[in-house]
C-alpha cells in the first residue's frame, strides 16, 4: 500500500484544478 501522501498527490493530479 502506498502512503497517504502519494494517494493525495495522485488525486490532486487527477482533479487538475485551475
Amino acid at each position: 500500500m502506498m502512503p497517504a501522501g502519494t494517494a493525495a498527490r495522485a488525486r490532486l493530479k487527477h482533479q487538475h484544478h485551475p
